[in-house]
C-alpha cells in the first residue's frame, strides 16, 4: 500500500465545549479593544490587549500545532504550547487498550474528550517503565492504519503466539517421552531389591563355624535327684522339669 505522505500528519479532534470557549473569548478580546466603553478606559485597553495577545501566542495556534506525524522511525506527538514528544515505534505495546485511573504515567494530548490509547514504555534509569499516552487524532480510522503498519503490533502477536505453541508442543513431547521412562525405573526398582545376591559363606568361614560346635561345652546328661523319706518306704525322684512322679 502506498504511503502519501500529506496524510501521516494529523490534527487533534476538537471538542465542542474548547470551540465554544475560543468563540467567546474572541468575543471578548474584539469588546475590549473595538467597545468605546472599554476603550476610553486604560483598564479596558490594557486587558483587551493582554488577551489579544494570549490569543494570539496560545489559544489559536493550538488549533493548528497539536498534531500528530507518523513518521519513518517514530510515532511524534506535538503538545503546543508544552512541549513534544517522540515514541519509536519498537516501544509501542498496545493501541487502543483502556486505563485504570490508578496509573501515574498518563498524559493526554488533543483538544478533545475522546482519545484513544497507545502503551509504550520507556527506559529510565537502566529499566523500563510502561507509560500511556492519550491522543485525539481527527482521523482515528486512517491513523491506526498507518500507525499498525509501522508498529506491526499484529504480526509481533501472532509470532509471540507461534512461539509460545511451539514451547507448549515441545513441553508435552518432553513429557511423553519421560513418563515412560519414568514408568521403567519404577518397574526395575523392586525386581533390583528383590534379587539381591545373598552372601556367600567360604571355606574359612566354614571351618572357623564348625571349630566353635566343636570347642563349645557339653551339657551333662541331667540325673534325677533321689530322695528318700524315712518312714513310709517310698523314694521319689526330682528331675529338672520340676513334675514329681511316685514310684
Amino acid at each position: 500500500m502506498k504511503v502519501d505522505s500529506a496524510k501521516l500528519k494529523y490534527k487533534s479532534s476538537v471538542n465542542l465545549l474548547f470551540a465554544a470557549f475560543l468563540g467567546l473569548f474572541q468575543i471578548v478580546v474584539l469588546l475590549l479593544l473595538t467597545s468605546p466603553i472599554f476603550a476610553e478606559s486604560r483598564l479596558g485597553l490594557r486587558w483587551g490587549i493582554l488577551l489579544a495577545v494570549l490569543d494570539a501566542v496560545m489559544f489559536l495556534p493550538m488549533l493548528f500545532l497539536v498534531h500528530y506525524e507518523i513518521r519513518s522511525d517514530c510515532l511524534y506527538v506535538s503538545d503546543y504550547p508544552f512541549g513534544f514528544y517522540k515514541i519509536p515505534y519498537d516501544d509501542i505495546l498496545a493501541i487502543g487498550e483502556e486505563v485504570s485511573k490508578k496509573e501515574k504515567h498518563v498524559k493526554k494530548v488533543g483538544l478533545s474528550t475522546k482519545y484513544m490509547t497507545i502503551t509504550y514504555r520507556k527506559l529510565k534509569k537502566g529499566a523500563y517503565e510502561t507509560r500511556y499516552m492519550l491522543i485525539s487524532p481527527a482521523d482515528a480510522e486512517s491513523f491506526l492504519v498507518f500507525l499498525k503498519s509501522k508498529t506491526k503490533l499484529e504480526e509481533k502477536k501472532k509470532a509471540e503466539k507461534a512461539d509460545g505453541e511451539k514451547k507448549t508442543e515441545k513441553i508435552e513431547k518432553e513429557e511423553k517421552v519421560s513418563l515412560p521412562k519414568k514408568a521403567k525405573k519404577q518397574e526395575k526398582a523392586p525386581l533390583l531389591k528383590a534379587e539381591k545376591p545373598k552372601k556367600q559363606t567360604t571355606k574359612k568361614q566354614e571351618k572357623e563355624t564348625e571349630k566353635e560346635v566343636e570347642n563349645a561345652p557339653k551339657k551333662d546328661a541331667e540325673v534325677p535327684e533321689i530322695v528318700e523319706q524315712p518312714k513310709n518306704g517310698a523314694t521319689f525322684f526330682t528331675v529338672e522339669d520340676d513334675d514329681e512322679k511316685p514310684l
